[in-house]
């Protein structure tokens, strides 16, 4: 229909109806999707075919994660070392039997 122009605005205003679809997943949720982009401020995934411009910013990569300039991607480098040595300053050593309890 017509446009309702305001005093002092410039902008013609109109009444509308929409439906909006809100794409919101759960803290810690697991989705499968596809790198459509990589740089360094992040990635941006398509999920599902349906979501296609996911931006997943680089403070919330899987950390330690990094951006290689020559690549372009972004590489996840997990330091497993680090596991030996928590039980180390814990004052655990496995005995060896599986329960985890080191005597």
């Amino acid at each position: 229909g017509d446009g309702i122009l305001a005093p002092g605005d410039g902008g013609a205003h109109h009444q509308v109806i929409f439906q909006c679809l809100v794409f919101r997943p759960f803290v810690e949720e697991v989705l499968v999707g596809t790198v459509t982009e990589s740089h360094e401020e992040g990635i941006v995934v398509s999920v599902g075919g349906f979501f296609d411009h996911v931006f997943i910013p680089a403070h919330w990569m899987l950390n330690p994660s990094r951006f290689d300039e020559g690549l372009g991607l972004w590489v996840w480098t997990p330091n497993y070392d680090d596991d030996d040595d928590d039980e180390e300053e814990d004052g655990g050593e496995d005995d060896g039997d599986g329960d985890g309890d080191g005597g």
